[in-house]
C-alpha cells in the first residue's frame, strides 16, 4: 500500500530463506514450498503479481508457486 503512493506499475516479491553471517549465507529453517504459497497469496491480495525466490529457495518453491497461481488464473 505504501509503495502505491509512488509506483503504479507491477509489484513483485522475491523472498529469501536465509540470512548472511560472515563469511557465508546461512540456511536454517528454510520455508516449506506450501508456506511460501500461503505468503504469496497474501502478497497477491496486497497487489503483487510477480513472484520468485532468492537465496534459500529452490525449484520446488518455484514449482509450488507456479502450480498455485496457474490454477488461480
Amino acid at each position: 500500500a505504501i509503495v502505491r503512493k509512488s509506483w503504479q506499475g507491477p509489484l513483485g516479491a522475491y523472498p529469501e530463506s536465509g540470512f548472511f553471517k560472515m563469511p557465508d549465507w546461512q540456511f536454517v529453517d528454510i520455508i516449506e514450498p506450501t508456506a511460501l504459497v500461503d505468503c504469496a497469496n497474501d502478497w497477491q491480495k496486497a497487489g503483487a503479481s510477480i513472484f520468485g525466490g532468492c537465496c534459500g529457495t529452490n525449484p520446488q518453491h518455484i514449482k509450488a508457486l507456479s502450480t498455485a497461481f496457474r490454477r488461480a488464473t
